[in-house]
C-alpha cells in the first residue's frame, strides 16, 4: 500500500485533509478519504496495481474541489480512483509514504511543460523537501 496526504498545513497530517490509499486492502482497490484511516469517500478496484519488482506511473490531481488519481504518464487519462468535494480545503503540501514495516521507493518526476486549463500544476521548482515527526517524507509547495 501507498499513501499520499493533501492537506492545508505543511507536515500536518492529523487533522482535516485528503489521504489518497494506493492500491491498500492487500493491493485490491484505491480509495479517497477526507482524514487519516478515515471512512472512504470514493474507492476504485485496482487490483494488483503496485508491483514491488516494478515503477508503476501514476498521476494525481487536484482543482477545485476535484482529486483524481489515475495510472500512465498523461495527466487526466485512465482516472482510476476520483471524487468532488462540495466543501474543498485549500491543498498547499503533500506528505508520501508506505504502509507501516514496508519498504517503498518513490519517483517524482513533475511534468514542466504541464498546463492545466482550471488549476495550477506544480512544478518541480514548487517543491521543498522536509521530514516531519511522523517520519513520513513531506513535500510542501513554496508560496
Amino acid at each position: 500500500s501507498a499513501y499520499v496526504a493533501l492537506s492545508a498545513i505543511f507536515g500536518e497530517t492529523n487533522s482535516r485533509m485528503y489521504e489518497i490509499l494506493i492500491s491498500g486492502y492487500s493491493n485490491t482497490k484505491s480509495v479517497i478519504r477526507t482524514c487519516k484511516r478515515g471512512c472512504p469517500q470514493a474507492e476504485s478496484p485496482t487490483e494488483g496495481l503496485l508491483n514491488c519488482n516494478e515503477f508503476v506511473t501514476l498521476w494525481l490531481g487536484w482543482t477545485k474541489g476535484n482529486i483524481a488519481l489515475g495510472k500512465g504518464s498523461n495527466f487526466g487519462i485512465n482516472p482510476l480512483v476520483e471524487w468532488d468535494d462540495n466543501s474543498p480545503d485549500y491543498i498547499t503540501s503533500v506528505a508520501v509514504s508506505t504502509l507501516d514495516g514496508v519498504n517503498g521507493t518513490w519517483q517524482f518526476t513533475p511534468d514542466d511543460s504541464c498546463s492545466l486549463p482550471l488549476g495550477r500544476a506544480v512544478k518541480r521548482e514548487d517543491i521543498a523537501y522536509s521530514s516531519s515527526s511522523s517520519g513520513l517524507p513531506v513535500f510542501n509547495k513554496n508560496s
